[in-house]
């Protein structure tokens, strides 16, 4: 069963030269049935790097993350996303080595 949501946080833009403005958030991790804020806030992709790089799910498991009002879930060979906290779609692929490619923003 998916975790409840964390309370809401706020999404900020920061431009960045190359690439006009990374949205930031909040980065959450669910872990012993309680959700922990990381230390500063971040994009997509550096939320997803900071929660689920380096880590495999086998068949049948999930870990779960938040990032701003979007709920995240390692399943096993990838990243889903979801607005809903029910509906969930591919965000991203996991590579060799349970890592994965840069993400944009």
């Amino acid at each position: 069963m998916t975790p409840l949501a964390p309370p809401p946080q706020v999404v900020q833009a920061v431009p960045t030269p190359a690439q006009g403005p990374a949205p930031l958030a909040a980065c959450w991790r669910y872990a012993d049935s309680r959700w922990r804020q990381l230390p500063s806030e971040t994009t997509l992709g550096g939320c997803v790097q900071a929660l689920f790089s380096g880590r495999c799910e086998a068949a049948g498991a999930a870990s779960y993350g938040r990032w701003g009002q979007q709920t995240l879930r390692l399943a096993p060979g990838k990243v889903e996303i979801s607005a809903d906290n029910r509906s969930f779609r591919t965000l991203v692929n996991q590579g060799p080595g349970c890592g994965f490619p840069t993400l944009g923003g």
